[in-house]
């Protein structure tokens, strides 16, 4: 029995154990789901705070890529920008099928090269650009339009078709000209930029198609009559009783009429404004980037234009090609210009004349949407290497620092290339259809020239964002002639005038068929309008009224050593214009010692002449052929003799050089010359101390003194109105709008503007 008990209390026990055990595991479950519950809630808290700072994350990087989107961008960010919103996708805009009608060429009668052959050193010549560039902090500097903005303008513009030449002038002028524009800018204000690339303030792309135009004149009347000169008056409101004092200086405005194919690209300041370069402009639809493609290639012209196919394509486009090159190279040569392009939007045939040989152009195709595809490589923050050179505004920034660098050649290198060269003429028969792209597009598109200095420039990488320090020069070598990147035959480097220790690297060595450029021999058809050219400092005013009244020499003129040994001028004044006619028109077309100044008006273009058997100096306001002789302005300035070199400049007679025209700017042939002595500084220009506050004054004086001669000005405006240094005062100057008038007439009018008063 005891056993018994003793067996169901063990077997209690093990039951309350078990359940005790049990008991023990259930609250230790209880306890591991609490935990586990404690932990799921702990994760969930942890993982609604890591999804909380991930949004604000996002959130913050989205307002920061909003505000980065807002900001001025850097040059390389705005080259990147630029190709991907304005530039990527224009071919597709190309209207082939409804755009205007046409051939892009017109070359007949033009100047034409005798060689069209490939520029090889012009990548180095565009790292040599980048290198100086980019060797400096601006790069990093925020100057140019915001990320959004681009977008914004590049969606605008995807909406519009390029189907004339109309639409391709705005795209260009919006999408490159404007932009290349904003950069020169900038980097006119900073100091060693501006230095480096010669920078006088800005840069203008110009059409000069109605400029000097006969059609801005009226018939003359005659001298004593008191009616108007024969040139048009401004668009302006004029004071009809008497000649208004300058308010506003005049503000060069863009031209709103349709634009023409041909521009001149200017390097402008306050004062000047520098020819640079030629532009022409070829609707891509007519001149198709198939018709490049295939026709650009290195060329001898005659042959060219003898040997067409009608059933060869790849002829015709040659031709062509050859057609529109000889057009944008006869601008260029008239200018005196050593570089030019060809542009149609998608394609830019970039054109160089060297100095020594007028004969040869030099080219070099960029297409920068195939070059560069739909993104440029390059990465914020990263030195990779990226293909943001070859991007439209690379290279044609790259071109414009280049050719700003280059002076324009004198008349004398005009003239004697004129002389050499040939002019395009069309032989009839041998004139490739419109429709050759149309009817064998397929097949021109098959053959592609093999361009060895694209391909190269293709696979190097000269920009590298990352400044390398200071530059305290150009690692272009520039020359001793004014061509400044111009090497010699004995330049065995053949890096195109590149220092051969500047970063660039995989650049194509000289091959057989490199441009290589002299220097300009140091004779009369040098290249710049250099002292070379004969040009000295201006005769004084005192020393030109010595000259034409028979008077003494003017000691203080900085040329009277050239004058004469004696204490009066060894010629009169009559002789002087027969000295310089001969000068001029000599037969064995030596310097004609006339230089463009670079600035025109509506009827006259100004030069500088200097007269080299005497030294004399002063300007020459020239007159196009196609105005025909006029001595209106030359009889004015006689009745104004007495205050001549005081109020007015000197007038020394005129000259009639129709039978050899100076080309002014390629813009006019300038038949006919008034000699005057210099004025001095626009009044709204000048910086003289000298100059009194009390301007105003000086002007009414010298109107009064020119009313008193029976002369009103009619066209007295800021540009018109000189501070003459050497007479510290004013000098009113152009009297081509300018009428005869009584004095009665003169008083009955001034009293009648004071009783509407």
């Amino acid at each position: 029995m005891a056993h018994q008990d003793s067996a169901g209390s063990k077997e209690q026990t093990l039951h309350q154990l078990l359940e005790a055990l049990e008991e023990a595991r259930r609250e230790k479950r209880q306890a591991e789901e609490a935990t586990r519950q404690a932990e799921e809630a702990t994760r969930q808290a942890e993982e609604k705070q890591l999804q909380a700072e991930e949004e604000k994350r996002q959130a913050e990087e989205a307002t920061r890529q909003a505000e980065k989107q807002m900001l001025p961008t850097s040059l390389p960010e705005f080259l990147d920008a630029c190709h991907i919103h304005l530039s990527v996708g224009i071919s597709l805009r190309v209207n082939h099928k409804t755009g205007t009608t046409g051939k892009p060429e017109n070359a007949e009668s033009k100047l034409r090269p005798d060689k069209i052959r490939e520029w090889t050193t012009f990548p180095q010549e565009q790292s040599c650009i980048w290198n100086d560039l980019f060797a400096t902090d601006f790069v990093s500097d925020r100057h140019f339009t915001s990320l959004n903005t681009l977008r914004e303008s590049g969606d605008e513009m995807r909406l519009r078709s390029l189907g004339s030449e109309m639409d391709l002038g705005y795209y260009e002028r919006y999408a490159v000209e404007d932009r290349v524009s904003a950069v020169i800018r900038q980097l006119h204000s900073n100091d060693l930029l501006r230095n480096l690339f010669n920078l006088k303030g800005e840069i203008q792309f110009e059409n000069h198609g109605n400029s000097l135009s006969p059609e801005n004149r009226f018939t003359e009347p005659d001298v004593g009559s008191s009616q108007q000169s024969p040139v048009r008056k401004r668009q302006r409101k004029v004071d009809k009783d008497g000649d208004a004092l300058p308010v506003t200086p005049t503000v060069r405005s863009r031209s709103t009429r349709p634009r023409a194919d041909q521009f001149c690209v200017y390097n402008t300041g306050p004062v000047e404004a520098i020819p640079a370069y030629i532009i022409e402009y070829k609707a891509p639809h007519k001149l198709t980037k198939n018709i490049v493609e295939a026709g650009l290639m290195d060329m001898e012209v005659a042959e060219v234009i003898e040997d067409i196919e009608e059933n060869d394509p790849v002829k015709a486009a040659r031709w062509r090609v050859a057609a529109c090159i000889s057009q944008t190279f006869s601008y260029m040569i008239q200018s005196g210009l050593e570089f030019g392009y060809v542009c149609t939007g998608e394609a830019f045939i970039f054109l160089r004349v060297g100095s020594d040989d007028p004969t040869t152009v030099y080219y070099y195709l960029s297409v920068p949407n195939d070059d560069v595809g739909n993104t440029t490589g390059w990465v914020s923050g990263s030195d990779c290497d990226n293909r943001l050179h070859l991007t439209t505004i690379g290279q044609v920034l790259a071109f414009t620092l280049r050719a700003l660098q280059t002076p324009p050649r004198n008349q004398d290198w005009r003239n004697h290339a004129q002389t050499v060269l040939k002019k395009w003429r069309i032989v009839y028969g041998n004139i490739p259809g419109s429709d050759s792209e149309e009817t064998s597009g397929k097949k021109l598109s098959d053959y592609k020239q093999n361009r060895p200095s694209r391909n190269e420039y293709i696979r190097i990488s000269p920009i590298k964002t990352r400044p390398k320090g200071p530059v305290v020069g150009s690692s272009c070598r520039p020359t001793e002639t004014s061509t400044n990147w111009e090497t010699s035959d004995d330049d065995s480097s053949g890096n195109g005038g590149c220092d051969p220790d500047s970063p660039s690297t995989g650049l194509p060595g000289r091959s057989s068929n490199v441009m290589v450029v002299v220097p300009p021999p140091k004779s009369a058809h040098g290249g710049s309008n250099s002292q070379a050219s004969g040009q000295s400092k201006y005769c004084t005013h005192k020393c030109l009224l010595g000259l034409v009244n028979g008077g003494l020499l003017d000691k203080n003129c900085p040329n009277v050593a050239r004058h004469g040994s004696g204490k009066q001028h060894e010629i009169n004044h009559h002789e002087l214009l027969k000295l310089a006619r001969s000068q001029i028109l000599r037969e064995d077309r030596g310097p004609f010692g006339c230089e463009s100044m670079h600035k025109h008006g509506v009827s006259a273009a100004l030069f500088t002449f200097t007269l080299f058997s005497h030294g004399y100096s002063f300007v020459a306001k020239g007159t196009p052929v196609e105005f025909g002789y006029s001595p209106y302005e030359e009889n004015i300035y006689g009745r104004l003799r007495s205050i001549q070199g005081a109020r007015v400049p000197v007038c020394l007679g005129s000259l009639d050089i129709s039978s050899r025209p100076l080309f002014y700017d390629g813009i006019a042939r300038i038949g006919y010359l008034l000699f005057l002595s210099h004025a001095g500084s626009p009044i709204k220009f000048c910086a003289d101390p000298d100059t009194p506050r009390d301007v105003e004054h000086h002007i009414k004086e010298a109107l009064s003194d020119i009313h008193e001669l029976d002369v009103r000005h009619c066209d007295i405006h800021s540009g018109n109105v000189f501070w003459s240094a050497e007479n510290k005062d004013v000098m009113i100057i152009d009297f081509d709008r300018a009428m005869i008038s009584s004095k009665k007439q003169l008083m009955k009018k001034t009293a009648s503007k004071k009783r509407r008063r």
